[in-house]
């Protein structure tokens, strides 16, 4: 199984959103990668996507080689918005 690296500011948003009051989890982030609903190749870099709720989803922008993902940043963001 690949491994999976944080950039900085990646690791301040958790705080962020907890001060925020949404709390999201590394797991989360990590589980979103792995096995996403939906992946934005098109986007560079590739933008993965999985249901977190009811009307949101989890949003993680990476970078990918053969031993690892990088998690560049990640945000919650509205279903209605992102799925089709």
């Amino acid at each position: 199984m690949k491994a999976v690296r944080f950039s900085q500011h990646a690791l301040e948003k958790f705080e962020t959103f907890e001060l925020h009051g949404f709390k999201l989890t590394e797991e989360a982030i990590i589980d979103t990668v792995r096995s996403p609903d939906k992946v934005e190749r098109d986007k560079n870099p590739p933008i993965a996507q999985r249901r977190i709720s009811e009307n949101s989803v989890l949003r993680v922008v990476y970078t990918e080689d053969e031993d690892s993902y990088f998690i560049v940043t990640f945000y919650p963001g509205a279903r209605k918005r992102y799925e089709d």
